[in-house]
């Protein structure tokens, strides 16, 4: 049964059980021991839902049968059904079956009838849809489907036969009903008339409830201890970089690069301990042959759903996209299927969002795009199939450049985002807290800025206020883009802030 624990099934030839024809029985937990030993108990150990060998095996089940019986199970594994018992389901264990479309096929008695309606409340939440089949009139009284096969000499036909009765319980849900066609297909005059909720902010500009971001950058650039800063002000409600973290949020960080010790030095180093950290957890295994989340597999994927609906994180963490998908990332259909096994995590958190930590590929050509200049070309060299890229609502890069005339080391982030302006932020790091801030205004102007950037810029720079189209004209330029470059820059960093009039400013208060 897992984790140890087994359960034991006692028959007793001198007692019937009652309206019967068959020995009464008794089931007995034991847990081993420490010492290798079985004792008796399940030694708190948590309950899961036994599943047949089918079940375990295959990476991907998009269905499975459920019975009352572990044997049952057993048995229709020979007819490739993916199978499990349903009379240990609890509302702990009930996430293993998130997505899946479910059948329910009880013995043929009415405890069987009765454990099968408790049981559909706990799978409901999860599973994509759910069907009751009738056991056969001809079964006998307390028959299961293990007695039809090894007993009454039912074969693969006759089986499959009766699963094809399932029919759905009680009215359709709305992810039942959306499951029979597999799209939602709206009118416009729908679209038009439907209230959609604005997703609430988690950092601002930068992530939000429900989307998925990638922090994207080479080997050693700085990413993973960037996604931990965030992590702390996020689980903290403190500003990030500058930007705003309007409440205090729980979050999990799937640390799979470090060990459990090398995280703990790194966030001790950025900050003492502080009320918030109540709100971060942290999954970090020891070697890569003890990592139990993947999704590479489908236990791999069961562990990570189990994890989080356990912790219930509004931010949720990966450290890296490489390491947590367990395959080829230049496979489509690797990359789709981790895709969509990470999606399914909604399916328990609707709310959830995803920082996921992907490095860069080696660079080609002679003239690679500079993140500072061009973040959309720049974030097209993130390793592996652009499903990925793709899939996300933003994606930003973290990128270390060397200033060609003053040598200095540049620390620049950017990105692309589909529901907002581009964000360019110039950062310095403390090497003794391992931690980020946005660089001074001088250093934006002189460092972020291209040459042509900057001569638009000393244009208008002493203006109180000025628009776009005062910056067109006293730079006296016909590259709108190159001015939009500028302010998009100067916004990032708060250097201006543009009004409700269109104008930009100076802000009143510049952001720490």
């Amino acid at each position: 049964m897992g984790d140890g624990v087994r359960r034991l099934r006692l028959e007793h030839p001198q007692l019937l059980q009652p309206g019967k024809n068959r020995p009464e029985k008794t089931f007995q937990w034991e847990h081993r021991a420490a010492d290798g030993t079985w004792k008796p108990g399940r030694g708190e150990r948590p309950y899961h839902a036994y599943v047949n060998a089918l079940f375990r095996e295959r990476d991907q089940i998009e269905s499975a049968l459920g019975v009352e019986s572990e044997r049952s199970a057993d048995a229709v594994a020979k007819f490739g059904i993916p199978a499990f018992s349903f009379k240990e389901i609890t509302s702990e264990n009930a996430v293993a079956f998130a997505g899946l479309d479910l059948r329910l096929l009880p013995d043929r008695d009415k405890p069987g009838r009765e454990l099968v309606r408790r049981v559909v409340e706990l799978l409901r939440p999860h599973a994509r849809s759910i069907a009751a089949i009738e056991p056969p009139t001809d079964w006998p009284e307390a028959g299961d489907l293990y007695d039809a096969i090894t007993d009454m000499g039912w074969g693969q036909d006759r089986v499959k036969g009766l699963l094809a009765t399932a029919r759905p319980i009680g009215a359709p849900t709305p992810r039942e009903k959306e499951a029979k066609s597999g799209i939602r297909v709206w009118t416009l005059a729908e679209l038009r008339a439907a209230s959609f909720e604005p997703p609430a902010p988690i950092v601002d500009d930068l992530i939000a409830e429900g989307q998925t971001v990638g922090l994207i950058g080479k080997p050693k650039a700085g990413k993973s201890r960037l996604a931990q800063q965030m992590a702390l002000a996020v689980s903290r409600g403190q500003a990030f970089l500058g930007h705003a973290v309007p409440t205090a949020r729980r979050v999990l960080v799937l640390d799979l690069e470090n060990r459990a010790t090398g995280a703990r030095a790194r966030f001790q180093k950025m900050s003492p301990a502080a009320p918030g950290d109540e709100r971060l957890f942290l999954y970090a295994p020891d070697t890569l042959a003890d990592l139990g989340i993947t999704l590479a597999t489908t236990d791999g994927i069961k562990a990570l759903q189990q994890l989080v609906a356990e912790v219930k994180p509004d931010l949720l963490i990966i450290d890296t996209w490489r390491l947590l998908l367990g395959g080829d990332e230049n496979k489509t259909e690797v990359v789709v299927r981790g895709l969509r096994a990470l999606s399914s995590l909604r399916q328990l958190l609707p709310k959830l969002a995803i920082l996921v930590v992907h490095h860069t590929r080696k660079t080609q050509g002679p003239d690679p795009p500079v993140l500072r200049i061009d973040p959309s070309a720049w974030v097209e060299s993130a390793s592996g199939h652009y499903s990925f890229i793709a899939h996300l609502d933003a994606a930003f890069g973290l990128e270390r450049e060397v200033d060609r005339k003053t040598g200095d080391e540049l620390i620049v982030v950017g990105g692309v985002s589909r529901s907002a302006a581009p964000r360019t932020l110039l950062l310095d790091e403390d090497p003794d807290t391992l931690t980020f801030r946005t660089a001074d205004s001088d250093d934006v102007v002189q460092k972020l800025l291209t040459e042509k950037e900057r001569a638009a810029w000393l244009a208008v720079e002493n203006l109180p206020e000025f628009t776009f189209g005062d910056v067109v004209d006293r730079a006296h330029t016909k590259n709108r883009k190159l001015v939009a470059s500028l302010l998009r820059k100067l916004t990032s960093m708060n250097v201006i802030e543009r009004g409700l009039d269109a104008a930009y400013r100076r802000p009143a208060n510049r952001r720490d």
